[in-house]
């Protein structure tokens, strides 16, 4: 079993949690409670614990002093949980840099959100365990988010279908984008892997901005990795929302904060309210365009609809969609094909050097959200040339412009055709194909490994290797989509569909349901039949 420590100097606190949560169950061991660092440091000695809770402020050690002498004097360190308060944002920052899985707020600790940070954890610990599968992630999710950002989605269900698939909230009566870019022209002298080292540390105060506050503090949404420089917001709103004021709330702390802490300006633009989540592309792209003329740390809105719509000249949907599918199939022709319109594009249209860069930087950003360890690829691609794959940021004319695209051009081929060319990559598409036609069997590890005529121990290794994701979880999640779509067709009841699936029980198939997806069987069956009103009709206050 996982074993685990307490550290907190209150002794209320050490009561609760140990009775809070069935450790047991979860196949992790209480193997002690400590009352302050310099005792918590002597038992992690003892015990040799694989996750440690630990408070902030504490008598004699500190939890980040302790996190420090863990991780510089043990190998390998325990994962760490960290409890604070949500004042106490300087502290959760440096603790985040110190690797820290998660993070709870005091006044808000409750079984679930303890569990949830517990299951984190063990899934980090993943890899290490026998038993253990690799998690997806959070990966998929900003993979998913950036595809919604980038005109891949046209239907709303479709959406709402993805997101549930992630356990994320999408469900609302309007929405809108916001653009936020990073100001790193405060920095002299700095490199860009320092600079995207600071975005991360901006990434993730947004997201905690947003997930991490109390109930109704500031909006609801989600935070969005999409280049170098920018990060999208996307709000979610109920219909008696003020939208303006929720989103002047929200990013007007976030720049605050990232102003104190980091010492970044934000520029931050909100696009025009949309109805249907598959038109934030929509709302992103008018949010982006505001970015240039935003002053620092002001929060500024587009006046309306409009702008933002892929243009009559170069079909953004259409060539995100293609590279999109390239990239799934390993198609390399299609991806020639598409790279070809932006080139012809960029010599018939009579586009400015800063379109050109722009419309290129998109694809790069796309390929590295969109790629599995996309940035390695790039940076391999561009591996002698300064500042890697960002040098089109230095392009000067139109040639130099050119040349960079075609060097992209043929450093994706070559990883597609390695990729499609790869045994072992053939081998994850044939047991991929395999389950995806057996969803309605109960498909085991062994069951694919004879089919493909491999041992499952091998399987197992190169299926993570190359599908970034473990067997099981590769297979649950297939499982849960067509789950999740049979609940929304509203034919059939809870227990026929966990039969057909091959579930022991409907009690279990609605738990890892609700596992994967953030919602209950019965709740997505709900939410589907209560979707009555008109997706086009704007909701009340939306429409300022």
């Amino acid at each position: 079993m996982v074993k685990l420590v307490i550290v907190d100097d209150e002794t209320l606190v050490q009561i609760g949690m140990k009775s809070m949560v069935d450790y047991e169950a979860m196949g992790i061991e209480l193997a002690g409670v400590a009352g302050n660092g310099a005792e918590a440091l002597e038992l992690i000695g003892q015990v040799h614990p694989q996750i440690v809770i630990t408070d902030i402020k504490m008598p004699r050690m500190d939890g980040l002093e302790l996190i420090d002498r863990c991780n510089a004097e043990m190998a390998p360190p325990p994962l760490f949980i960290v409890l604070t308060s949500f004042e106490e944002f300087e502290y959760v920052r440096r603790a985040l840099r110190a690797n820290v899985v998660d993070y709870l707020i005091k006044m808000e600790l409750n079984a679930e959100v303890l569990t949830a940070a517990l299951r984190k954890a063990l899934d980090s610990l993943a890899p290490e365990l026998p038993t253990a599968e690799e998690p997806v992630g959070d990966m998929f999710i900003n993979r998913f988010l950036n595809q919604l950002l980038n005109y891949i989605y046209t239907d709303r269900d479709a959406v709402l279908q993805k997101a549930g698939e992630y356990g994320l909230d999408l469900a609302a009566d309007g929405y809108a984008a916001a653009a936020v870019a990073l100001d790193f022209s405060v920095f002299e002298e700095r490199g860009h892997r320092e600079n995207y080292t600071q975005y991360t540390a901006v990434m993730n105060m947004m997201e905690m901005a947003l997930s991490k506050a109390p109930k109704g503090k500031y909006g609801r949404g989600y935070a969005v990795a999409y280049s170098e420089a920018v990060i999208g917001v996307l709000f979610c709103f109920a219909r008696e929302d003020d939208t303006e004021q929720v989103c002047t709330k929200t990013l007007s702390h976030m720049a605050k904060l990232s102003r104190k802490y980091f010492s970044i300006p934000l520029r931050l633009a909100v696009g025009p309210m949309v109805e249907n989540p598959a038109l934030l592309s929509r709302s992103f792209a008018c949010a982006q365009e505001l970015l240039g003329g935003a002053p620092a740390d002001t929060v500024v809105f587009h006046p309306g609809t409009g702008p933002g719509e892929p243009g009559s000249q170069l079909d953004l949907t259409e060539i995100n969609q293609g590279i999109i599918k390239a990239l799934d199939t390993l198609d390399s022709e299609l991806f020639v094909r598409t790279i070809e319109r932006i080139a012809l594009y960029l010599r018939e249209a009579g586009v400015s050097l800063e379109k050109g860069i722009d419309s290129i930087s998109s694809v790069v950003h796309l390929l590295i959200h969109n790629l599995d360890y996309g940035h390695q690829v790039l940076e391999d691609i561009f591996a002698e040339t300064p500042r890697s794959y960002q040098s089109i940021y230095n392009c000067q004319s139109p040639e130099e412009m050119r040349a960079y695209l075609e060097r992209l051009r043929e450093g994706i081929v070559a990883f597609l055709t390695q990729q499609k060319q790869s045994p072992k990559n053939s081998l994850v598409r044939a047991a991929q194909n395999y389950i995806r036609q057996h969803l309605y069997e109960r498909v085991t590890l062994g069951d694919v490994a004879r089919h493909i005529d491999v041992s499952p121990n091998y399987l197992s290794a190169t299926f993570k290797k190359y599908a970034a994701c473990g067997f099981n979880d590769y297979v649950t999640m297939q499982k849960m989509r067509l789950a999740s779509q049979l609940l929304r067709e509203g034919n059939l009841k809870v227990y026929q569909i966990s039969e057909m699936l091959g579930f022991d029980s409907s009690y279990y198939f609605s738990t890892v349901y609700k596992k994967y997806t953030g919602m209950s069987p019965t709740e997505t069956i709900a939410m589907t039949a209560g979707r009555t009103h008109d997706p086009e009709e704007a909701p009340a206050k939306a429409r300022k």
